[in-house]
């Protein structure tokens, strides 16, 4: 008869010792690796007929490691953009470069990031005369 003892912590009584690491661990959940990008300029004007220069960082979190395959959408018309390098795990430098017909619009160019998980990020592209 009697309340038997057993290892751990009785919520009840009082009695007994938690398991710190334990209920951290429960409250906090899992930290996986990520990454976000951040953008070394806001906006990037280029004319019809040239190329302009933008900047894209992965920025690492929780232990990261690994390389990051970017890519572009959302450009205009005659507008293409190169990654250099294309698979990054620090900055890469955006190269647009505008043919002479381009559209001449402002236009948010979505850069993503993929490797584990997907991230984006924008930089506001101008096309001039």
């Amino acid at each position: 008869s009697g309340y038997p003892a057993v290892a751990g912590y009785d919520l009840v009584t009082g009695w007994g010792s938690p398991d710190g690491s334990s209920l951290i661990n429960a409250l906090a959940g899992t930290v996986s690796p990520t990454f976000t990008l951040s953008t070394g300029v806001c906006c990037v004007t280029v004319k019809q007929g040239s190329s302009g220069l933008g900047w894209i960082t992965v920025n690492r979190m929780n232990g990261f490691t690994g390389r990051v395959s970017l890519s572009a959408s959302g450009l205009p018309g005659g507008v293409t953009v190169t990654f250099n390098p294309a698979s990054v795990w620090g900055t890469s430098t955006l190269t647009f470069t505008a043919s002479s017909s381009a559209y001449v619009e402002t236009v948010p160019v979505t850069i993503t990031g993929v490797d584990s998980s997907k991230e984006t990020a924008t930089i506001w592209l101008t096309i001039t005369k």
